[in-house]
């Protein structure tokens, strides 16, 4: 087959499975020819591991697709670290040992601000390579669900920190990790992604928190979206509420916040549902995602009214 027709075909095969378009940011290459030149680079990247570029292209097509990525381009995600997590998600042994390898340093830091002892490092960064690499008989391994938008390094960074927090909890330990040193990993300079407008656990929890919020809503009755979208999104008092409702103000209140403590019940049985969370580990995220909750609730809201 000539090299046209393998750049056509790739090309085709990635429409066939994302209908968005376009997928790169410049016109200036042909995007057949673009595509191919991106599996080359990630290939000469990661020249140790080896991967087809069917199998390749259809991930990336996958990524393309998410919610997440709506707005991303080919060119402007991380391709050649999505192409080893691709290449270690279908379990190939020496994609893996190449991604440990490349990255363990790097998480061997992370985690020394933590202050662990050289045991629980190992413990730690066993327990990661066990959620990333190893799936299970209904989910893939974790690492499939690199999205590409910051680098893979940064990405398990993100995620060794919440497996040391998990074992320091598990554990008991005296020298509990405290929220606030949580809060200073996040903002620690240090620990930003390539990616400025997100922080490590933003980028890691942000999706779900959106998808189960997104369906949390939709278990509110009319009467408790109605509530809501009249405090949040249009802005109303508790007084002009109840003059809609013809109730005094404190059953107004009250009908409100039992209209918002059902949408949190619901978002916290499905954001725990979707990460495999403690009860802890979910106050810890709502918490770092607290800036967005009211926006989330204006903006879904609005979309549903």
């Amino acid at each position: 087959m000539s090299e046209h027709h393998a750049e056509n075909d790739l090309w085709q095969r990635l429409c066939a499975a994302t209908a968005r378009r376009p997928l790169f940011s410049t016109s200036d290459t042909p995007p057949q020819t673009a595509l191919v030149q991106t599996i080359s680079a990630a290939r000469e990247t990661w020249a140790d591991v080896t991967l087809t570029a069917e199998a390749f292209v259809d991930h990336l097509a996958e990524v393309l697709n998410r919610e997440e990525n709506r707005d991303v381009l080919i060119d402007q995600l991380h391709t050649a670290d999505l192409y080893l997590a691709c290449a270690c998600a279908t379990g190939d042994a020496k994609a893996i040992t190449v991604c440990d390898a490349a990255h363990r340093e790097e998480l061997k830091r992370a985690l020394a601000r933590l202050s662990l002892n050289a045991a629980t490092v190992d413990d730690v960064l066993q327990a990661m390579r066990e959620e990333l690499f190893v799936g299970g008989e209904q989910r893939p391994p974790y690492i499939s669900a690199f999205s590409g938008r910051g680098r893979l390094g940064g990405w398990m960074r993100v995620i060794v920190v919440r497996l040391a927090l998990k074992t320091f909890r598990s554990k008991k330990r005296q020298h509990t990790l405290k929220e606030a040193d949580l809060a200073r990993l996040v903002a620690d300079p240090a620990f930003a992604l390539d990616a400025p407008e997100d922080n490590h656990m933003k980028m890691l929890y942000g999706a779900s928190f959106k998808q189960a919020f997104a369906a949390a809503v939709t278990t509110l009755s009319d009467d408790e979206r109605t509530l809501l979208r009249w405090h949040y999104v249009l802005g109303e008092t508790i007084d002009e509420i109840g003059a809609r409702i013809d109730a005094h103000r404190a059953t107004a209140a009250r009908r409100i916040n039992r209209a918002r403590d059902a949408l949190m019940a619901s978002l916290k049985r499905g954001l725990r549902a979707q990460l495999r969370i403690s009860e802890q580990e979910y106050g810890s995220v709502v918490r770092l995602l607290d800036s967005q909750l009211d926006l989330s609730i204006r903006r879904l809201l609005s979309d549903n009214s």
